[in-house]
């Protein structure tokens, strides 16, 4: 009788190790869910080779054809500094702006990130003074020297 109890014993034993090991093996698979991430649909391209001078994130892909050098372009676009202060919109005067493309008539940051647009896309270009203005102040302070412009361009 005595052994008996004793084997029941090293039974009940074994089980509940075989209990522990089962839900350990459950955390661990747990854990490994939990490292998953998404990726972000919103990631900002850089344009610029890496530099980071002009940084590209699109709202709304296009569907139309590409822009083409030296002709002209049409969009509308709202400029905004880092801090969210507003200094110019097209769609705030209701009409759209035109340049033409590569001809140096804009800044850097918009000659080469219009480029990469297609008809109806609407995008952000982050753009780094050096792409910009650099040290020069515009507008009467409107845009102090050295500042990093945001522009929420559409390419109509």
């Amino acid at each position: 009788q005595q052994q008996e109890q004793e084997q029941k014993k090293k039974k009940k034993i074994k089980n509940s190790k075989k209990v522990e090991v089962v839900k350990k093996k459950k955390k661990k698979k747990k854990k490994g869910k939990k490292k998953k991430f998404k990726l972000n649909k919103m990631a900002a391209l850089d344009l610029s080779g890496g530099k980071g001078l002009l940084l590209k994130t699109v709202l709304k892909e296009g569907t139309g054809a590409a822009p083409v050098a030296n002709k002209k372009v049409s969009v509308h676009y709202t400029g905004t500094l880092k801090n969210g202060k507003k200094f110019d919109s097209s769609r705030d005067r209701g009409q759209p702006f035109q340049f033409t493309l590569g001809a140096g008539q804009v800044i850097r940051g918009w000659d080469v990130g219009v480029a990469s647009m297609k008809k109806g896309e609407r995008s952000t270009f982050q753009i780094a003074p050096e792409w910009a203005y650099g040290d020069q102040a515009i507008g009467g302070g409107l845009i102090p020297a050295n500042s990093t412009l945001i522009f929420d361009v559409e390419l109509l």
